[in-house]
């Protein structure tokens, strides 16, 4: 296998991986969505601090739209020549990650707030 074939190889798997992880999250960010719109009005009668919740609504959303971003940038750039792909990218990774990061932390102040 010639040198240019393996990197070719190793870039498809590279963008399989990318997809199939963002797939991931923005699996686990709309459920964490639909179970927080679905259950928020089970889990107590008058639960405090309520903005936690539409802080970690808005973090999923936001993890979300950067996970799109990220592949449409990788759409429209398929063979990787373009710089401004990269940065759009690396933009977005970090919008989807600061929004997952801070959707836990928000669900688990709320479950804190209102459990103990």
């Amino acid at each position: 296998m010639s040198e240019s074939q393996n990197k070719n190889k190793w870039s498809n798997e590279h963008k399989q991986l990318l997809h199939d992880y963002l797939k991931h999250m923005v699996t686990i960010s709309t459920g964490m969505i639909l179970i927080m719109v679905t259950f928020l009005h089970q889990i107590s009668k008058n639960p405090e601090w309520k903005f936690c919740v539409a802080i970690a609504l808005v973090s999923f959303m936001a993890t979300v739209f950067g996970c799109i971003l990220v592949q449409t940038a990788d759409i429209f750039d398929i063979n990787h020549s373009e710089d401004w792909s990269a940065n759009v990218a690396i933009f977005g990774i970090s919008i989807a990650w600061m929004g997952f990061v801070t959707g836990i932390i928000a669900l688990v102040v709320f479950g804190l707030k209102n459990i103990l």
